[in-house]
């Protein structure tokens, strides 16, 4: 599904330090590095229930977010369609899955996840 990147750029600090239960920005442009602080902080929210952050060019740094589902008790729904995910954040949330038993739906179509990836998830 395209999408239209929005303007502006999300102030991730400050979107994760509000007491909302949805982290939904989807086509926002946001790369890497905004990703990783995603991975971070997430690791210690105990407030987001749900992430969306599909349509963004996270690339590498889902294998952050990925560390940071290990840890977190809280999320029960991950929406990463089209983020350009690799073989490699498949594996970290093949690894997530096994530590994190509150995740309910995880979503991450249309990404290059390769048959490694996707077997990595579905064990």
């Amino acid at each position: 599904q395209a999408c239209k990147v929005g303007k502006v750029r999300p102030d991730l600090s400050t979107m994760l330090a509000l007491e909302a239960p949805e982290l939904i920005l989807p086509c926002r442009g946001m790369r890497a590095s905004e990703g990783m602080a995603v991975g971070k902080a997430i690791a210690v929210n105990d407030r987001v229930q749900e992430l969306n952050l599909s349509g963004n060019p996270l690339g590498d740094s889902v294998k952050d977010i990925a560390d940071g589902m290990a840890l977190n008790r809280t999320v029960e729904v991950v929406v990463l369609r089209s983020v350009w995910a690799n073989a490699q954040g498949g594996l970290r949330f093949g690894l997530a899955l096994e530590e994190n038993m509150y995740l309910r739906h995880l979503d991450l179509r249309s990404n290059k996840l390769g048959d490694t990836g996707c077997a990595a998830i579905a064990d």
